[in-house]
C-alpha cells in the first residue's frame, strides 16, 4: 500500500509544483480516497521495517516520475523496435493484436 500511495502523492504533488490547482471535488476525492487507505490498512495496521518502507517510498515515487515523463512522451514504440529489440516475434507480436505495427 505504501508504493501505490507514494505514487498517487508523487503525481499529485508534481501536478501541484506545476501551477495546476485541484477544484474542490479533487481535494474532496483525495480525501475520500485517503480516508478509504487508512480505513482499509487500519484493522492489519503492522509497521514495515525502515528498509522496506523506505524501498517501497522510492520505488512509488520514481513510478509516478515514470508515469508522468511517459505521459507527454512523442516516442511510440512500434511492430518492427519491438521485434528488433526482442520484445517477441513478429508472429508472436501479432497474434498479441498488434499487428496494426503499434505496440500496446
Amino acid at each position: 500500500m505504501i508504493l501505490f500511495a507514494a505514487v498517487q502523492f508523487t503525481m499529485v504533488f508534481i501536478n501541484l509544483l506545476s501551477g495546476n490547482k485541484l477544484h474542490f471535488a479533487e481535494w474532496l476525492g483525495l480525501i475520500i480516497a485517503f480516508s478509504g487507505f487508512v480505513y482499509f490498512v487500519l484493522p492489519s495496521l503492522t509497521s514495515p521495517s525502515l528498509t522496506g518502507f523506505i524501498l517501497m517510498t522510492v520505488a512509488g515515487i520514481a513510478w509516478g516520475f515514470y508515469t508522468l515523463k511517459g505521459r507527454v512522451s512523442k516516442a511510440t514504440l512500434n511492430l518492427e523496435t519491438a521485434v528488433e529489440q526482442g520484445f517477441c516475434g513478429k508472429s508472436e507480436c501479432a497474434r498479441q493484436g498488434t499487428a496494426s505495427g503499434q505496440w500496446p
